[in-house]
């Protein structure tokens, strides 16, 4: 669950070092040129606490943090019960899937997927185009995250909290294993425009991740997917060693394999390497992003996140293998830090002093609240009334994220496709694919009134799905399909928004614009009009006539035609 309670010890801001060229006309300037990602906005100075405090921080998880550090990891779980818990189990590394470990043992992989060495090679990332709508460039793939360099020895052995450091592994890529679906592993790729200077340092780092476990024997089953496209600045850092994984022997024995030295080491780095750090930029306005991935079948049922107007297309290009293409406008998405006294909020949504932290001290608990998920929906929403109506930043995110099935109705689950695609620019919404209920799919969002510079937020809202589940729903034909979308706040007023309806290609494709917060929900009804029925009796001939008035002929069909009154039967 990504929602963190940490012990704030202070976040470094970030100064704007490089300019974005205002040319957008040129295609290469939305791929060379990048502007640094201000993260000021965020409180930086624990010092000035006079209370016990509870600081909240309302962001998307993409925006703070690179997926874990970049690299792939495999392990394997070995039994080992505590007297505590009978069905423990110790966590053991694994350099590849033919590993000692991993050989005759249950596997959990965290694999990145690599860059095409052909066209067609399956689990890959194929082409990335960027550029002004109607007017992109295929990228070129430049180099992928590096994580050679000196590690560091001395984290080895005890450590003054109890636990111990048993051993530190490289972050290295491993081989698939096609006849049990598992993925290989690798890095971040950075890719760049062709025309992009040979000093250039700006990119964009593209992370394609797999995250799930194989039973010993069996194939593969995907517990997440996660797919984005991040513009990030390459600056020289004073890292004196290389990120590792480590294997941790705990306080009650329990042995796990866990990250030293990625990006949570620095809080400035999206991702941390040996003398590298790179930070995340923000993204050259009026562009689109076209990503192509050759995917595992296994990739099924729904995806959600952060693209605007997005379109996707889907094509087989081997027994077990789609070629996925999406394509989408990077969301702007709003960004809120608040302080509390922590007496002055309920209990429920307080950080209150542990038992561990009794001292004179003034104590400062801050809740990470990512946007997407329910239960991070409802504990927002009981927020609201707590704070600003006014956002302290936004950023653009290109991402997208697997959805957890729960309760679905049949016609919007699948175990063998991609059944569609939700997305929205709002702080917080339900991370779930659309709600059928009483003849509407539903989607549940939130967020502040007002953006950082006082404006009204306008939300977005976008449904991509596959055609023959509308119909499914609705019992509909293969006829054409219209539909009512409504977008009703907590007081049950319609608010007054954009809408959009195209059917393209097999997907239909819904859009609700301009909309307003604190708490609206997206409401869509399909509807199709009723083919008319012949009323003719079974078993009577129908015939056709022709009648004249003047100069106007009509044809009349049906079992006994008569002509019109004023008309004449020619």
């Amino acid at each position: 669950m990504w929602l963190r309670k940490i012990l704030t010890v202070g976040i470094v801001a970030l100064l704007a070092s490089t300019t974005l060229s205002p040319n957008l006309n040129a295609v290469a300037d939305s791929a060379t040129t990048f502007t640094e990602y201000d993260r000021s906005w965020l409180p930086s100075d624990i010092n000035d606490v006079t209370t016990d405090t509870t600081r909240y921080i309302v962001d998307d998880a993409f925006v703070e943090g690179g997926l874990s550090g970049g690299g792939s990891n495999l392990s394997t779980q070995t039994k080992n019960p505590l007297p505590t818990n009978p069905n423990n189990f110790d966590q053991l590394y694994c350099a590849s899937y033919q590993d000692k470990n991993c050989a005759s043992l249950d596997i959990s992989f965290f694999s990145f997927l690599p860059v095409c060495k052909a066209i067609n090679s399956p689990e890959c990332i194929v082409s990335l185009r960027v550029g002004p709508n109607g007017n992109d460039e295929e990228l070129q793939f430049k180099k992928y995250l590096d994580f050679q360099g000196p590690i560091d020895l001395t984290m080895l052995g005890k450590n003054s909290w109890g636990t111990e450091n048993l051993a530190l592994h490289r972050i290295n890529d491993f081989e698939s294993d096609p006849s049990r679906d598992l993925p290989p592993g690798s890095r971040v790729s950075l890719w760049q425009s062709k025309t992009a200077p040979e000093n250039s340092k700006s990119y964009y780092a593209i992370a394609v991740m797999k995250k799930g476990t194989a039973s010993v024997g069996k194939k593969a089953e995907i517990e997440s997917f996660q797919i984005s496209v991040i513009p990030v600045i390459e600056k020289a850092a004073d890292h004196p060693f290389a990120p590792t994984l480590v294997s941790v022997r705990d306080v009650d024995g329990h042995v796990g394999v866990g990250g030293i030295g990625g990006s949570w080491w620095s809080n400035s780095c999206l991702y941390r390497l040996y003398g590298t750090c790179y930070v995340r930029a923000e993204f050259p306005e009026n562009i689109v992003m076209t990503l192509t991935a050759n995917l595992s079948s296994s990739v099924t049922g729904w995806l959600h996140g952060r693209i605007g107007k997005p379109l996707i297309d889907i094509k087989s290009i081997g027994e077990r293998t789609n070629q996925v293409t999406i394509s989408g406008e990077p969301a702007k998405i709003p960004m809120e830090t608040q302080d509390f006294e922590s007496s002055s909020l309920p209990k429920d949504l307080r950080s209150d002093r542990p038992d561990w932290y009794q001292t004179n001290d003034k104590w400062l608990g801050t809740w990470n609240l990512f946007a997407d998920g329910s239960f991070r929906l409802d504990w927002f929403e009981k927020l609201l009334p707590f704070l600003d109506n006014q956002a302290d930043a936004a950023t653009s995110v290109w991402s997208l994220r697997s959805v957890v099935p729960r309760d679905l109705h049949p016609c919007l689950k699948s175990s063998t496709q991609l059944m569609g695609l939700v997305t929205t620019n709002a702080m917080m919404y339900s991370g779930e694919a659309p709600k059928f209920d009483d003849g509407f799919l539903s989607y549940r969002v939130a967020g502040l009134h007002k953006g950082p510079k006082d404006e009204i937020w306008r939300g977005s809202y976008d449904l991509v799905m596959r055609s023959e589940s509308a119909r499914c729903l609705y019992q509909f034909s293969t006829a054409p399909v219209s539909a009512t979308i409504q977008v009703v706040n907590s007081g049950g007023e319609n608010q007054v928004s954009t809408t959009t309806l195209t059917e393209k290609n097999g997907w239909l494709r819904l859009g609700a614009y301009n909309f307003t917060f604190s708490s609206p929900t997206i409401k869509v009804k399909l509807t199709q009009e009723v083919q008319k029925k012949s009323t003719t009796p079974l078993g009577l001939k129908q015939t056709t006539i022709k009648c004249v008035k003047g100069k106007q002929v009509k044809s009349i069909t049906s079992a006994k035609p008569v002509c019109p009154k004023g008309f004449k039967k020619k």
